[in-house]
């Protein structure tokens, strides 16, 4: 209910639910307790603004890649934080694997009447926190590990990126283009995975060359970037463009590609995703999908205000933008 609109008196609220008048009086109580309605004698009840309590941030991993440079999903949440911070929110980080922990994670910040940012839910949490939500407390969700909608949800369209990449090299006349993925079938990523089956998507609705030398894993994070540019080459006949697994891995991908003989830019186009801030000063600069984390945290703040005040909110889409740069200045 939005703040400020009048809930059913007592009586209506004992014919409606059909229930005596001493629960409605509990209930009344225990929500006027929390902060959520005030009673005005003579005047009735009405929804008030949530209080202001602490806001947890619940990562679904212990894998944050704080300790290495550039991670994307630390940004994001380091963005994040930031921003709920500017909007003057009491912010405290957690982060857990174990599914109990989480569920008791989430019972708390409902007995507290708390708000939550999860960021890469897992579908066996979807329960859990719709439970919880249903008894008042407020979630958004950034970047949910799944491929269903969840509700209150900041989310990719990860086959958007893909058609960036792909229509960006096609227009400069590629065809055979080597994808170098993070999908692997033991360890769940939904971006990885969106991204994978989309490539493969793109290519057989375009008719384009796809030799399975060309479509190689190199790690969630690029780790094995080097040596698949490599044996890549060793398997079959080079490819003219590669979209690399992340900004991350730009170093290692040029590094292979000298060491082959190849330039960048010049005889093989290199395209990528995130648009960290070192696209622009490796040489040559890095053509990549800009998904900025900073423009997420903005819309978790954004749909959190419209919790908070009762108003419908819809899930955020954020914008996919190709940044181009002399990385991808190969023309056939």
């Amino acid at each position: 209910m939005p703040v400020g609109s009048r809930i059913p008196s007592i009586r209506e609220l004992r014919s409606r639910y059909s229930v005596g008048q001493a629960a409605v009086e509990r209930a009344v109580a225990r929500l006027s307790q929390q902060g959520m309605i005030e009673v005005r004698p003579k005047s009735g009840i009405y929804r008030s603004a949530t209080p202001a309590g602490p806001i947890s941030v619940i990562y679904r991993s212990r894998d944050m890649e704080f300790d290495r440079s550039g991670g994307y999903y630390a940004d994001f949440v380091t963005h994040l934080m930031a921003e709920l911070a500017r909007a003057g929110h009491v912010v405290r980080f957690l982060s857990t694997e174990d599914d109990q922990e989480f569920a008791t994670i989430v019972r708390r910040i409902n007995r507290n009447h708390e708000r939550a940012v999860t960021f890469a839910l897992k579908w066996s949490d979807v329960d859990t926190v719709t439970a919880q939500a249903g008894m008042g407390s407020s979630f958004i969700h950034v970047l949910p590990n799944f491929v269903e909608t969840i509700d209150n949800s900041i989310i990719l369209n990860d086959r958007d990126i893909v058609r960036l990449q792909m229509e960006h090299l096609m227009e400069r006349g590629h065809r055979a283009i080597a994808y170098l993925h993070g999908y692997v079938e033991n360890k769940w990523s939904r971006a990885a995975f969106q991204r994978y089956n989309a490539f493969r998507d793109y290519v057989l609705d375009h008719k384009l060359e796809l030799a399975e030398a060309m479509l190689r894993p190199s790690g969630i994070n690029g780790v094995d970037t080097h040596d698949v540019i490599l044996e890549m080459h060793r398997q079959g006949p080079p490819p003219t463009a590669i979209v690399i697994n992340s900004d991350v891995c730009v170093r290692d991908a040029y590094r292979a590609l000298r060491t082959l003989g190849r330039e960048p830019g010049k005889d093989v186009a290199v395209v990528s995703v995130n648009n960290r801030p070192w696209c622009d000063f490796v040489e040559p600069g890095l053509t990549s999908v800009d998904i900025s984390p900073r423009r997420g945290a903005e819309a978790v703040t954004r749909v959190l205000s419209k919790l908070e005040v009762g108003e419908p909110v819809s899930n955020q889409v954020l914008e996919a933008r190709l940044i181009v740069r002399p990385s991808s200045d190969v023309h056939l």
